[in-house]
């Protein structure tokens, strides 16, 4: 369950490929020429929010570990 749950995190928030949704939305924010929505960026907010992913993803798990 933790390795399932921290790869999830890993593949779809660390490197914006891992996600296809955000490559299309920076695709979309390219053609409507949107600034300062860039791939650098989108890696640094998915760096931010993968790293959020995984504290809270061990904190629930040491809970859980716990309660069994």
């Amino acid at each position: 369950m933790f390795t399932f749950i921290i790869g999830i995190n890993l593949a779809s928030n660390f490197i914006p490929q891992g996600a296809i949704s955000d490559m299309v939305i920076l695709k979309i924010a390219q053609d409507y020429k949107i600034e300062d929505f860039t791939y650098k960026n989108l890696l640094i907010y998915g760096f931010i929010f993968a790293i959020f992913h995984m504290l809270l993803s061990i904190g629930w798990i040491s809970i859980l570990i716990f309660i069994k």
